[in-house]
Parts: structure tokens; C-alpha cells; sequence
């Protein structure tokens, strides 16, 4: 590497931290995320399930063009058989993963970031078959998951501990650039990723908790407490109910609660959509500085919900290490 590639690289790191936006800063999201909570039940992956079926508006064709499919699996076996790579399937989900010596202890002991594309069932196979080709040319360690079936926003997830981040970045640009013509089969990643551009999302998830889980519990647990909070803080404010505008005091009187924590805790969802029904933004700011502190407890870095605080510290410790080498090289 040269010295200019260098310094690039170390200033790369920081910067790609910098530019990703907090999807929580954002109102639109924040208000689809509250939407969502409102229609959910108490039921363990309900708010999941319907935050998914919200992002899915978009009409995935449902079509595997089976030769696509026919030329992904004899390229798979050409790399199974020269060793390259490992596959496993799981249901819908299939994995397949580099065979380099170190790779495994890379990504059981890093953090692992993760970059997430959405596209279209009817060019998956196409997409998939060129990644992997891709690094496996430029002889890099990956980690690659994808869904059949299209049933989620995120159906080809990438993973890479801090080392190869911005490489691994690279090659999706490159996989972008390979296939122009079909970025109109490349949709929105999930609303809870960081953008890295239209098509592509990152997350980090340094937990044993599943990535979107675990945003979704810090999701849950902060708006409970900041509704029930803001409606004890305002009770005045004017929402509609039946077409008649009347204040949260009254709405809640009427529906024979009373204004304590444990009472609104059974009805917080519906108040929660009663508010933001009324686009208010001082209870989205609310939400917001909820999510940031439940998200401080959990390990999630709270000014980038789309970053946990290992995965931030690896990354300061790997532009350390850059930056040792470029002094010995000059």
C-alpha cells in the first residue's frame, strides 16, 4: 500500500463513521417506528413482523429466474470444490463463507458489521453469484447470507469484522457499478440501517442478540416510558376522538383509566397513536431522546443507533493500528 492509500485508508474509517446518518434523527422514520409500536401486541416479534410488512409496500416479483439459480450452484460447486468457500442452508436462508485459516476467528471474536441489500427476487440469484465472485477475485475473507424467498427487507446480508469494512464496501460499489441496468430491482434497505447510499444499509451488532432484535427491544422499552412520561407531562394537549377534539386528560377519563404510570401503561399504545396522529413534534423529540438513552444502557452507540459502542471502539482501535504502521513507513 502506498503511503497516499494510507492515510486514506485511516481517514476512511472516521470518515464513513461520520456520514452515516442516525436513521433516529430522522422524522419520517421516527414517526413509521411509532406508527408501527401503536399497531403492535405484547407479543414477542409483533412489532418486528409488522415494521417488515410496513417496508415491504414494494412489489418483490416472487420470480427466481432458474437460470440464474442453475449457473449460481455451478459456480458454488466450482468454489466448494476448489476449496474456497463453505455453504449452508438453513430453511430460507443460505450462507456461504470464505474458507481463509483466520477467518472464522475474525468474525467470532469482532464485532461484526453488517451491510444490507434489498433487491428483487427475480435478479437475487444474478446479484449473489456476482458477489461472491467478487471476493473471491480480490481474495477477501466474507461472510455472505441471503433469502430465497424475499420475505424480509433485508434478504442479502453481508458481514466483515473492522479490518475489512471499507474493502467490503468497495466491492459493493463495484457490485453496483457491474449491474446499472437493474438498480431499479434494488429497493430501500430496512428503515432501522444506516444509509450508505439509496441501495445499500449498515448495521453493526456486537451481541448475542440478533441486530434488528435487539433495536427493536431498546425501540419498545423507550417508547412505553417516554409516551406514558409525555402524557403525564401533557395532559391538556388536544387530540380527535370521534371527530370532537379533546385533551389527553379527558380521552384517558373517558376510557375509565386515570392518570398513573401503571394505568396508561395498558393503553399506552393506543395514546401513542392518538399523538402522532396529530403530527406532534415535541413527542417525537421525546421518543427520540428515549431511544438514545435506552440505547446508552444496551450498548448501542446513542448518537448512531445503527452502531453499538464495541463496534465504534474497534473501530478507533483498527485506525490506531493504521496509524502506527504508516509512522514506521515513514
Amino acid at each position: 500500500m502506498k503511503i497516499g492509500d494510507r492515510v486514506d485508508a485511516i481517514l476512511e474509517l472516521k470518515d464513513f463513521y461520520d456520514k452515516i446518518k442516525n436513521p433516529i434523527d430522522d422524522d419520517k422514520v421516527l414517526d413509521t417506528i411509532v406508527e408501527a409500536y401503536s399497531k403492535s401486541s405484547n407479543h414477542s416479534g409483533s412489532l418486528k413482523r409488522i415494521l417488515q410488512k410496513m417496508q415491504l409496500k414494494k412489489k418483490d416479483s416472487g420470480f427466481i429466474d432458474s437460470k440464474d439459480r442453475r449457473v449460481f450452484e455451478k459456480a458454488m460447486r466450482d468454489f466448494l470444490n476448489r476449496g474456497y468457500i463453505r455453504l449452508n442452508k438453513k430453511t430460507s436462508w443460505t450462507r456461504i463463507e470464505s474458507c481463509f485459516p483466520w477467518i472464522k476467528y475474525e468474525y467470532s471474536a469482532s464485532a461484526k458489521h453488517i451491510f444490507c441489500l434489498n433487491v428483487d427476487s427475480k435478479c437475487l440469484y444474478l446479484i449473489v453469484t456476482d458477489l461472491i465472485k467478487l471476493f473471491v477475485d480480490a481474495g477477501l475473507p466474507f461472510c455472505v447470507e441471503f433469502d430465497e424467498f424475499g420475505k424480509r427487507v433485508d434478504n442479502i446480508v453481508i458481514y466483515t469484522p473492522t479490518k475489512y469494512l471499507l474493502k467490503n464496501l468497495q466491492i459493493l460499489r463495484q457490485l453496483k457499478l457491474n449491474h446499472l441496468p437493474l438498480m431499479k430491482y434494488f429497493y430501500k434497505p430496512s428503515l432501522l440501517t444506516g444509509k450508505i447510499d439509496d441501495n445499500i444499509g449498515y448495521i453493526t451488532n456486537s451481541n448475542q442478540i440478533p441486530y434488528l432484535d435487539l433495536r427493536l427491544d431498546i425501540i419498545n422499552a423507550a417508547l412505553r416510558n417516554a409516551t406514558i412520561d409525555w402524557v403525564l407531562a401533557n395532559q391538556d394537549y388536544t387530540i380527535k376522538d370521534g371527530g370532537k377534539n379533546i385533551s389527553l386528560k379527558e380521552y384517558i377519563i373517558k376510557k375509565k383509566s386515570n392518570l398513573t404510570k401503571k394505568s396508561l401503561d395498558e393503553m399506552v399504545k393506543k395514546l401513542s397513536l392518538k399523538i402522532i396522529s396529530t403530527n406532534c413534534q415535541s413527542y417525537l423529540n421525546f421518543v427520540r431522546h428515549y431511544i438514545k438513552e435506552e440505547s446508552s444502557k444496551k450498548g448501542v452507540d446513542p448518537d448512531k443507533f445503527v452502531f453499538d459502542k464495541k463496534a465504534v471502539s474497534q473501530m478507533k482501535r483498527q485506525s490506531q493500528i493504521d496509524m502506527i504502521k504508516f509512522r514506521r513507513i515513514i
